[in-house]
């Protein structure tokens, strides 16, 4: 019994010092979450904060990059120029699946983001969106985990090392988008579900038929101009506008432009084998191959930039005239579709195949 006994003294003592720090634990989890905490005018205003803590700001405002244009603009077209072409075009292809559904199931479902207040919402740009799934969640998991299980029988690295980098990815989107205040918990969980069974269940199509009936079927550039165009008809439309369906025609577009320069790539010399002399160990790259890479990437976004500017400008101004429209807000209206498509259609096409064959002709 004597084991069992203790001082009640002592027990008052550690009992204080428990709340003491559960309280500052607490204090310090309230402002992590709400490091953009209100002042004492937010709380008439919700549009004015201020940062309490500029680590965790820019770590979450990084966080949320990892699900926005910005961010596939320039992740893919790297990993197409400088890391391996398998793992894009892969990767691009389990991207468009999951943000079209996810797109789709938003503009379904219409369920609206947090409200502001109490919530404060630091992107009110998104705010007119719907929340419900989280494609950030969605892709936040996605991605990570793509690229895990598309690299691990190719290249030499533990397991359990691709598992944390795609929790760490994954945990830091996700969180992000709670500081943010533009999602719910509920918001995030069904992203990250949703991704889970499009993982489980498209991956293995993917093994098995989809990536090399693409590449060796003589059908496929049909294919991948129809299938967009019927996706985006078929796109559900939302009571109120948003930009979705917009954001969602462009990642289709750019997705199946990249998917038909890798056929135009490899339906005439055929498709390598992406396991031939696998598995790869991973190298750090040295002083000449950082520049090289750099330089390599540099070259390829000059290419993009001025030919999206002038896809997107030629469209707008020919389209509105080939149709005889002069009305200024029908003239937009017009030609916000075939700018899409074209526009992204192309760049991808020449993230894929054009610029590649550059570097292959130069040898780099």
């Amino acid at each position: 019994m004597g084991m069992f006994t203790m001082d009640i003294p002592h027990t008052t003592i550690m009992f204080t010092r428990i709340l003491r720090i559960t309280s500052t634990i607490a204090m310090d989890l309230s402002n992590l979450s709400h490091s953009t905490s209100p002042n004492h005018q937010a709380k008439k205003n919700p549009s004015s904060y201020t940062n309490s803590t500029a680590f965790f700001h820019a770590l979450f405002v990084f966080g949320s990059t990892l699900g926005y244009e910005s961010f596939y603009i320039t992740f893919f077209p790297f990993v197409f120029w400088n890391i391996d072409e398998y793992l894009a075009r892969r990767t691009v292809i389990m991207w468009a699946v999951i943000m079209y559904i996810g797109q789709c199931a938003k503009d379904v479902i219409q369920w609206p983001r947090p409200p502001c207040p109490p919530v404060i919402s630091v992107e009110k740009r998104f705010q007119v969106e719907y929340g419900m799934p989280s494609t950030h969640a969605m892709v936040g998991t996605l991605i990570p985990f793509c690229l895990v299980y598309f690299t691990y029988d190719r290249y030499q690295y533990p397991l359990y090392v691709g598992v944390i980098f795609g929790v760490c990815w994954c945990a830091l989107v996700t969180t992000s988008r709670l500081y943010m205040g533009m999602h719910t918990v509920q918001d995030l969980l069904v992203g990250v579900a949703f991704a889970v069974l499009l993982l489980v269940t498209v991956i293995p199509l993917l093994d098995v038929s989809i990536d090399r009936w693409v590449f060796t079927s003589p059908n496929t550039p049909i294919f991948l101009i129809i299938v967009p165009i019927a996706m985006i008809i078929l796109y559900p439309s939302p009571p109120t506008y948003t930009q979705t369906r917009s954001d969602t025609a462009d990642i289709l577009f750019g997705s199946c432009g990249a998917l038909l320069g890798s056929w135009g790539r490899f339906y005439f010399q055929g498709l390598p084998d992406p396991y031939l002399g696998a598995p790869f160990p991973i190298r750090i790259p040295g002083q000449k191959k950082l520049i090289q890479m750099l330089c390599k990437f540099v070259f390829g976004v000059t290419v993009l930039l001025p030919t999206r500017a002038v896809l997107k400008s030629t469209v707008h101004i020919v389209v509105p005239w080939l149709l005889a429209e002069t009305d200024p807000k029908k003239k937009k209206s017009v030609s916000e579709f075939p700018h899409r498509f074209l526009t992204y259609s192309v760049l991808g096409f020449i993230t894929a195949y054009l610029i590649p064959q550059i570097f292959a002709y130069f040898g780099v």
